[in-house]
């Protein structure tokens, strides 16, 4: 998990080769890994998802994603059950 974090901070503060390093990094650990998979599994609001994969994308992980404007933090279905 390191690596997809290093990879979008490094990128996000103007570190391109620790950045690049670290993208390379998360695909010798984990080949088959893709931004649109990893997209649908972020626990974050959407404003924050997008930044962080558009700096993993930046970092040269490619992908195109989708954000679904889903409100994760919607507690309507805790209706009734907190006093």
């Amino acid at each position: 998990m390191y690596p997809r974090i290093l990879a979008a901070a490094y990128e996000l503060i103007g570190r391109q080769d620790e950045a690049r390093t670290e993208a390379g990094q998360l695909m010798s650990l984990d080949p088959n890994f893709s931004l649109e998979r990893f997209a649908k599994i972020l626990p974050w609001q959407p404003a924050y998802a997008e930044i962080f994969l558009s700096g993993l994308r930046k970092a040269g992980l490619k992908g195109d994603f989708t954000l679904r404007l889903v409100n994760l933090f919607h507690f309507s279905s805790l209706k009734g059950m907190v006093p």
